[in-house]
């Protein structure tokens, strides 16, 4: 086969994976939708004195395999379509709170596959929550996979939305 030839045949192939990555996507992200929110509540995190600290809301790990948490490009959140700074973001796994802003750092800490971690929004950032009100929660998060699967700028993105009970 000539060099030609092979280099026809890669280019197709390059070709078809980024005609089908539209489908992909939509069905990766269908699945996060579904399965990222193992739970409805999000729990208001008290000190010893009834001071509120932190709200708290479980994640799953959306993608296929686990991944070192230096894979999360950003997470952005909107409480009632007010935004989060990520500044004001953490994610807790296995009891580690990872400040969002150095998250690509943590090279040696793994997100396994549908592992349960909580996002954590400091207190004061959104408004007082009310045990028991509801809130809608919009979770963009972009995520660089760790071999090229042919996305654009190799980054899987879950824009994920979900209704939230206080507790």
């Amino acid at each position: 086969m000539s060099e030609e030839s092979l280099s026809e045949m890669r280019r197709k192939n390059t070709e078809e994976k980024q005609a089908e990555m539209p489908s992909l996507i939509n069905i990766i992200t269908a699945l996060a939708q579904r399965d990222c929110f193992p739970s409805d509540k999000l729990v208001r995190v008290l000190d010893g004195h009834d001071n509120l600290l932190s709200y708290q809301f479980e994640f799953a790990n959306p993608w296929y395999v686990a991944q070192p948490v230096s894979t999360i490009e950003s997470l952005r959140i909107e409480i009632d379509d007010q935004p989060v700074g990520t500044c004001d973001l953490a994610l807790v796994i296995r009891d580690q709170i990872v400040p969002i802003d150095v998250a690509r750092t943590f090279h040696e800490l793994w997100w396994g596959f549908a592992e349960i971690a909580r996002v954590e929004i400091k207190a004061g950032v959104v408004r007082e929550l009310a045990p028991g009100s509801c809130v809608d929660l919009k979770l963009v998060l972009d995520m660089r996979t760790t071999i090229n699967y042919g996305l654009k700028d190799n980054l899987a993105q879950y824009v994920l939305n979900h209704r939230l009970e206080v507790e």
